[in-house]
């Protein structure tokens, strides 16, 4: 079991958003969450990514809880895409997805990691944009460059 979530709740100040919620996710498996907006479903997955904390229930990654996970350690096994990101820095398309890889060698890339990169550009057929600044892209190319840098990441968990 990759994920378990049990009984999990979160507010946002008096707001119930997410009420008792109980998930499980095997390795390998796709989970979708539908519904409408405002219904819970990124509140969902950034408690997941331990970006917000929840009011009660218990979330856990590989059978450890994520609260004993250090930051870096989490970064190694879940790779977060959100629904919109901004690029507040000029960085091409090669760096933005090379930044994926920072939580295995942090600021310094080493070979390894700029040839998973190359791979993963080259996977998701990215080599005509590989070296455009990403801030001079469509908003689609850019979540897909997002994706991509998830999966050079090499975690176990994309949300």
């Amino acid at each position: 079991m990759i994920l378990k979530i049990e009984a999990l709740n979160f507010a946002y100040n008096k707001e119930r958003v997410l009420k008792n919620i109980n998930l499980e996710a095997e390795k390998g498996k796709l989970i979708t969450l539908i519904g409408p907006n405002g219904s819970g479903k990124s509140t969902l997955l950034k408690c997941i990514n331990n970006y917000l904390v929840p009011n009660q229930g218990i979330i856990k990654i590989k059978n450890k809880n994520i609260k004993d996970f250090t930051k870096k350690e989490l970064a190694k096994i879940i790779a977060y895409v959100p629904q919109a990101s901004e690029t507040k820095f000029n960085l091409n398309v090669f760096e933005t997805i090379l930044m994926g890889r920072k939580a295995h060698s942090g600021w310094k890339a080493t070979q390894k990691d700029k040839g998973i990169t190359a791979r993963v550009i080259c996977e998701m057929k990215l080599e005509k944009i590989a070296f455009k600044d990403i801030n001079n892209l469509s908003g689609g190319q850019r979540q897909k460059i997002f994706i991509a840098r998830a999966v050079a990441q090499e975690a176990e968990l994309i949300l």
